[in-house]
């Protein structure tokens, strides 16, 4: 909606799942309080486990808050990131919805910027991030370009590029529900994966301003574990490779070839490296990769065999 049509009746949900870490949701909260835009609902889905020393930790946080300024639900077990984000959005009552991860930090004029961006065709408003440091909060790197505006299909599968973060887009409602809301199946990029459905029955907008910092930390990271990766690469390909483009498919590749190898997925491996090659034959720098990768996991595998010896396993 422009600025001079700009309703400040409109309804935003925010959806805020915290997991393992209840002196976070307190700060989270009186983050997205101080939003500029105060049409909000809160709501927070707790997927510690009902009756867990967290779970009792998170309620006891965030008590003096409710019911009045937030909504709390507790899931009976932890089910993870993306049920936890569809069963908030399940409940939520407003016109555009946006998810929080409990350590974020939004800019204070982040909503209203993306709600006055919005028409009645946008599905989904996203802005430029920055990725920091939890400890000293150096900036990893920044998402700062556009990946379409307007109707635009095949928008964010070139993860060449860099992505944007769960924390950043604003979606609306009805793009969320008609596209299916996260893939509870995948085991990682269900981000992307949203983002790229919604881009393609929906516009989407840029808001161009760092309005969202996603914190990074060194444990705990989907992105460190290789399993995940490799089949969530793998899904993303099978459901989007109609719509990307050639260099985002062979940095696709070159993604799963690595963590195949990690995983001494041979053949895995052997299938994504023949179907990169026919796209384009691999350059010094990839082939540099490739053997990279393989010494990376000799060297890791004489670390593991001297550790073993050393127990007298061996």
């Amino acid at each position: 909606m422009d600025s001079d049509k700009f309703d400040s009746d409109v309804l935003i949900s925010v959806i805020i799942t915290t997991f393992n870490r209840p002196h976070f949701i307190r700060k989270a909260i009186e983050n997205v309080m101080n939003q500029s835009y105060k049409n909000i609902e809160i709501i927070v889905i707790d997927d510690n486990g009902n009756g867990t020393q967290h779970q009792t930790e998170t309620f006891q946080a965030i008590s003096n808050l409710l019911p009045t300024k937030i909504k709390y639900f507790a899931n009976d077990t932890n089910i993870g990131a993306c049920a936890s984000r569809n069963a908030g959005a399940k409940v939520a009552k407003g016109t555009f919805i946006a998810f929080f991860d409990d350590d974020d930090v939004w800019m204070p004029e982040k909503l209203e910027l993306q709600l006055m961006a919005s028409t009645n065709q946008t599905g989904l408003i996203y802005c430029y991030q920055e990725a920091r440091d939890a400890g000293d909060g150096h900036v990893h790197f920044e998402t700062k370009f556009s990946f379409g505006e307007g109707f635009c299909p095949g928008a964010f599968t070139d993860i060449s590029r860099g992505s944007i973060a769960v924390p950043n887009p604003l979606i609306s409602k009805q793009a969320f529900s008609e596209t299916g809301g996260f893939d509870e199946r995948m085991p990682s990029c269900q981000d992307i994966d949203l983002f790229a459905r919604i881009a393609l029955k929906f516009h989407i907008t840029l808001v161009p301003k760092v309005l969202h910092n996603a914190i990074i930390h060194s444990a705990e990271r989907i992105s460190t574990n290789h399993r995940k990766k490799l089949d969530g690469y793998i899904r993303f390909y099978q459901k989007h490779n109609g719509y990307m483009s050639d260099s985002g498919k062979c940095y696709l590749f070159d993604r799963i070839v690595f963590h195949a190898f990690w995983l001494n997925e041979k053949s895995i491996a052997n299938k994504y490296h023949i179907l990169r090659c026919e796209i384009q034959n691999p350059s010094i720098k990839y082939s540099i990769f490739y053997m990279g990768t393989l010494h990376h996991s000799i060297k890791w595998l004489i670390k593991i065999y001297f550790q073993l010896r050393k127990k007298k396993v061996l």
